[in-house]
């Protein structure tokens, strides 16, 4: 739909009313009529007059702009809008004066395009066994709108933080589940882009161990021999793993 170019005019930027040809060819002759001269092709179709095949019919109208793209958000040039288009019909004839309503729709029903991983590993807390996603920040176009966001979406967990600041999903189960990158254009047009979440346990058990111990030497009755027991659990402080309910743990013994 072509546009007023004329920052003169009252309606500039609002869908003409009559067809815009293409301009003629840049090798058009008048005497030889090769290619095509002007107002032969049609690039843009109007949005129509009423009455126009009626030459007795004389119209003018006056464009009322209500403007549909989210408040505060920037558009680009064109934007997206609606015009009541308010004709008033003149019969040269009769002298008869008329009116008429036009409602003209300028959107843009194209979605942002999002340029993200289809598949991220996510790894465990260190303390509890539920993951954590640092969410990169996502790389988004649109084909209009010059202010682009976005939000997080998962199955299971809490999302935290904003496309300013950054996101954060914490609580997330152990497994696979699908996330959403959800980019929103100033005009509401919403894409989904879906990344399927690898949530892994890949955090090493926290060995905690006595940095020193006694152990009692028994004699067995033999000269010059004692025993000694040392069992691993006698190491033992704490040691834990963030999943696992049971931590399994050996000593080995170092040769001096």
């Amino acid at each position: 739909m072509e546009l007023y170019h004329d920052v003169k005019d009252k309606n500039f930027g609002h869908p003409s009313p009559d067809p815009v040809y293409y301009p003629q060819h840049p090798r058009w002759d008048p005497i030889f009529q090769n290619c095509w001269p002007a107002n032969r092709h049609i690039m843009w179709i109007g949005t129509g007059r009423p009455g126009a095949n009626c030459r007795n019919l004389g119209t003018v109208y006056e464009d009322v702009v209500i403007p549909l793209a989210t408040a505060g958000c920037d558009a680009g040039p064109v934007g997206c809008y609606k015009v009541l288009r308010k004709w008033t019909v003149l019969d040269w004839c009769t002298g008869e004066i008329g009116g008429h309503s036009q409602i003209i729709k300028v959107a843009d029903i194209e979605g942002p395009s999002v340029l993200y991983p289809d598949t991220v590993i996510v790894n465990m807390e260190v303390w509890t066994c539920t993951g954590r996603w640092e969410v990169p920040p996502a790389w988004i176009v649109d084909n209009c709108s010059k202010e682009l966001h976005y939000t997080v979406e998962v199955e299971e967990g809490t999302v935290l933080g904003n496309d300013q600041t950054g996101y954060v999903v914490i609580d997330m189960p152990k497994g696979v589940q699908d996330g959403y990158i959800v980019a929103t254009d100033c005009c509401g047009n919403i894409t989904k882009k879906l990344v399927k979440l690898n949530v892994q346990d890949n955090v090493p058990p926290n060995c905690n161990t006595r940095k020193n111990t006694v152990i009692t030497l028994a004699n067995n009755q033999s000269t010059g021999e004692a025993l000694g027991k040392l069992y691993a659990k006698d190491l033992d402080e704490g040691s834990r793993d963030n999943c696992a309910p049971h931590v399994f743990f050996k000593v080995i013994r170092m040769e001096g």
